[in-house]
C-alpha cells in the first residue's frame, strides 16, 4: 500500500476542516458555537497553511529554477555571406559574396586572417594558404563576427 506523503494530509486535513467550520454556518441553524468554530478556523488554517509551506519547500529543483531569456539575436546590422566552392586545396581561390561592401570585412578562417582581393561591391576572393586545415571562413566588419553556417573542406 502507498503511502500519502505528508503534505497531501496536511492540505487535505485543513480543507476538511475549514470546510466543516463554512457548512456549521450555513442555514438558520448554528451547528458550533463561537469558540468551537474559532478553533476550528485557526486549526484548519494551520494545516493547510502547514502543508502548503512543506510542499513549495520541498518542490523539485526544476520548478525553483529561474529561467533566464535567451539574448535576442542581432537585427539591422547583422550580415550574411555565402562562398564557393565548398571544398579546394592549398592554393586554389574561394569566391566570396558578402551582403556588405567587401572592402569593409576582414576574412578569418580558423581564426587566422586571410589575404583578400576585392574585385567589386559585395564580391571578393582569398586565396587559400598552404598547410592550413578545413575549418570555419568568418567575416567580421566594426567588431561583428560572422562565422559561414558550413566548413570549408581543404586537401592538400
Amino acid at each position: 500500500m502507498q503511502m500519502l506523503p505528508i503534505t497531501t494530509i496536511l492540505i487535505a486535513a485543513g480543507l476538511l476542516v475549514l470546510s466543516i467550520a463554512i457548512v456549521s454556518r450555513f442555514g438558520s441553524k448554528i451547528i458550533l458555537s463561537g469558540r468551537v468554530l474559532a478553533s476550528f478556523l485557526v486549526v484548519g488554517l494551520s494545516f493547510f497553511v502547514a502543508g502548503l509551506y512543506l510542499h513549495l519547500k520541498e518542490a523539485p529543483v526544476e520548478t525553483k529554477r529561474i529561467v533566464q531569456p535567451r539574448p535576442s539575436p542581432p537585427t539591422g546590422d547583422a550580415f550574411t555571406f555565402r562562398f564557393t566552392p565548398s571544398k579546394v586545396a592549398w592554393g586554389q581561390v574561394v569566391d566570396i559574396e558578402a551582403s556588405v561592401p567587401a572592402d569593409s570585412v576582414t576574412v578569418y578562417l580558423n581564426g587566422l586572417p586571410l589575404i583578400k582581393k576585392n574585385l567589386s561591391g559585395n564580391k571578393l576572393q582569398v586565396t587559400i594558404p598552404t598547410n592550413t586545415k578545413d575549418g570555419y571562413l568568418e567575416l567580421e566588419q566594426d567588431g561583428k563576427r560572422v562565422r559561414a553556417a558550413q566548413p570549408l573542406a581543404i586537401t592538400p
